[in-house]
Order: structure tokens, then sequence, then C-alpha cells
């Protein structure tokens, strides 16, 4: 059987971004969202295991303790991975995600447009979400846009991730990252120490629930900016999960929340006429008239506003979608199997 590094050195060669290692089948790459396999060989309970302390090192025990755990690692001259190692039937499966050691530099066919990259970059303190499905490339957004105010100013920035995945570059700031069971106990305890940290922006990975929300909430109000993620499918969605969290949807919460909410940029993943992934955006800034319907309750007004709102950088998925099509990017079904607007794609299927 292939070492890791060969298997993980044919999975970069393939462009896959996920590698499914699993006792008693071949060897599967996800490629522009599809599983493939990539190594015919069929894998032994012997095979995962020997992979499997190769990754975890001196915390394999807590494997049996816990039935999984995650794992960032690096391989010289091949690239950083993270790997989410379990236990199943038995026996020991792993899923690595391979990943990037920089940050990712800013370029506007990829991510969002330069005005969105400005207003995040320039605001002083409140809170900035990123969100999506698994896979929706919310931590290459966020990733290019720490590279892009690490480059572009001079700030202190703070991450606690569950598992480092990407390495930043200081630049011309200071960026220090911080790992949660390696570098800090719990989420909690890493953010409570940013209070003393002083940092100028604040990256939590994923928002979990209502505690660590609480506790980023307060240190957007003590001045710091937060970027952090959720798992959410559309702007509308990732508000109502925020509001879900707070059990009694209390007008004090939805008061806070929307003083602190600066913007919301919920992204997906499709495939292009080329058969590449390409992602599409639904960007919401937090005007007055936005932050009322949040403290109000009001969240299905909320569309409307991001449609007459794209002088400041805000589009629906929708509107994403027509341009995306209107410039060839996409084919037709691509088109409807996405859009929401049933009205609006006959419209546009019929002018273009």
């Amino acid at each position: 059987m292939m070492s890791l590094n060969e298997i993980l050195k044919n999975a970069i060669e393939k462009n896959c971004s996920d590698v499914y290692l699993s006792v008693g089948t071949k060897i599967f790459g996800r490629i522009n969202s599809k599983l493939e396999v990539i190594v015919d060989e069929v894998l032994t309970q012997q095979d995962t295991i020997k992979y499997a302390n190769e990754i975890l090192l001196n915390k394999f025990s807590e494997l049996d303790e816990n039935g999984d755990m995650d794992k960032s690692f690096s391989i010289s001259g091949l690239g950083r991975f993270r790997a989410n190692v379990f236990k199943q039937r038995n026996s020991i499966a792993m899923v690595i995600k391979i990943v990037s050691f920089n940050s990712f530099e800013y370029d506007e066919k990829f991510f969002i447009p330069s005005k969105v990259y400005e207003f995040i970059c320039n605001v002083k303190q409140g809170l900035v979400l990123v969100t999506g499905p698994v896979g929706s490339g919310k931590s290459t957004t966020i990733s290019s846009i720490i590279g892009k105010m690490s480059k572009d100013y001079s700030k202190h920035i703070v991450s606690v991730e569950s598992s480092i995945e990407i390495l930043y570059k200081h630049n011309n700031s200071i960026v220090n990252q911080r790992e949660i069971g390696n570098d800090t106990k719990t989420y909690l305890s890493g953010i409570e120490a940013t209070f003393k940290e002083k940092p100028d922006v604040l990256i939590v990975d994923n928002i979990e629930n209502y505690d660590i929300l609480k506790l980023v909430l307060k240190c957007c109000e003590a001045g710091m900016l937060v970027i952090s993620s959720i798992y959410a499918n559309s702007v509308k969605s990732t508000i109502d999960t925020i509001m879900e969290m707070d059990s009694k949807n209390t007008s004090y919460f939805r008061n806070n929340f929307s003083n602190v909410l600066k913007c919301i940029i919920n992204q997906k993943i499709i495939l292009d006429n080329e058969n590449k992934k390409m992602c599409l955006f639904e960007i919401m800034i937090n005007t007055p008239s936005i932050a009322n319907c949040i403290k109000e309750n009001k969240i299905n007004h909320i569309l409307p506003l991001m449609q007459n709102g794209l002088k400041l950088g805000m589009c629906t998925l929708d509107m994403s979608l027509v341009e995306a099509y209107k410039m060839c990017k996409i084919s037709k079904s691509t088109f409807l199997q996405n859009i929401s607007n049933r009205e609006l794609a006959t419209k546009i299927i019929l002018n273009y």
C-alpha cells in the first residue's frame, strides 16, 4: 500500500479538495465536488491505523476515548492538511482536507468584490459573518480577507481555531493563531483571553453555540472587529440561526445583535461551463433600515433592501446567478436549478 505522503501527493496532482480513507474500499478523492477513485488498492485495517498514527502522533490514544479527532498537519514540500480521524464499525476511517500553507491572494474574479473588502478592512469594531453550507469556501473567503488586511493595513490579528488550516503571513500586521487543544483549552477560554491580548481583529472560525455567540458580541462591544462563520444557506437563514441561539428571542438580544452586526457574506459553490467550481455570493451590509428589521424581528423585509443596495456592494444569490448567466459563465440548466425567483428566471431566459 502507498504511504500517506504518496497518497496525498497523488491527490494534489489530481486537484482533489478532500481525500477519503476507509477500511474495505478504495481511496477516493473529491474532484470538482464529485467523488472519484484516486487509488485502486483496497485499504485494510492495518493501513488506516498506520495513517492515523502518523497524523495524530502522541494523541492517538485520545481517539479511543473521544471516537473522533481533528488534526492539522504539514508535510514539507507538499502542503498543509486538516484531518478528521474517526472510529466506525470497529475500524478507523478519516477524511483529509487539502488546504494551503499561505493565505489566498485577493483576486476579484474569484472572491468578493473589492468594495466589500475595503468596507470590512475599514470597520473598526463589530461583527462580520461569512456563512454557507459545508464546503462552500468560507475558510477561503476569510483567509483572503485576512491576507489583504495583514498586507494593506497595520493591525493585531488573533485567531481562535478548532484546527489551524491556513498559516497566515504577518506582512504589515501581527497575526497570532491559536488552536483549540494545543494553544488554548476551549473556544471560550481562547476568546476570553483576547481581552488581555488586545487584538484589532479577532477570527473565530465557527460560532457553535449561544455561549460563544454571547462572548463574541461582548468582544465587538469592547472594540474588536470579529470575523466568524456559521452554517447557513442564505443571509435570511444566517440571521434566523443567530436568533434561534437565543431561545427566548428577547428584544434585548435582537437590539444587541443589530447594533454590532456589520456584514453577512453568504456563499454557495456551483459548477461553471468548464465544470470548474465557482463561488456565488449573497451579501448584506447592515444599514439603519436593515438594523431596524432585525430589532423588530421583520427578517422577511431585509431581502428587498438588499436588492436595492447594489451601490453599497449588496446583492442577493439570485442577482449573482443572473450576472453569471448573462456573462455566459454558467449553463441554462445550472441557472434554472439554483435560482429561487421563477418569474425573474423566465424573464432572463427570454431576453438572453
